[in-house]
């Protein structure tokens, strides 16, 4: 699992990118617990496609619908002209 940073110091958001190799957790239930009561925004991708993320992520991205961004992609809440630099990360 990799950590990429947020170079926004305004609104800082944690987005955890998994590879193939690191999908399964210690201890689930305690990562639910700290994922969902996390005040920083949280979002986990695979392949640039948002898998989940927690809802002061979703209040930042979306309103606070959490199932509307499930299955999007993460370019579709980057501005366009980030999209390259997001990419290379």
């Amino acid at each position: 699992m990799q950590i990429l940073e947020n170079t926004n110091k305004e609104k800082p958001v944690i987005i955890l990118d998994c590879d193939t190799h690191s999908n399964q957790l210690a201890d689930p239930i305690l990562y639910e617990i700290a994922f969902k009561l996390c005040p920083v925004p949280l979002i986990v991708i695979k392949d640039s496609v948002i898998l989940d993320c927690n809802s002061s992520a979703a209040r930042l991205m979306d309103g606070g619908d959490i199932q509307s961004i499930i299955g999007k992609n993460i370019l579709d809440f980057i501005s366009p002209d980030m999209h390259e630099i997001a990419q290379s990360r």
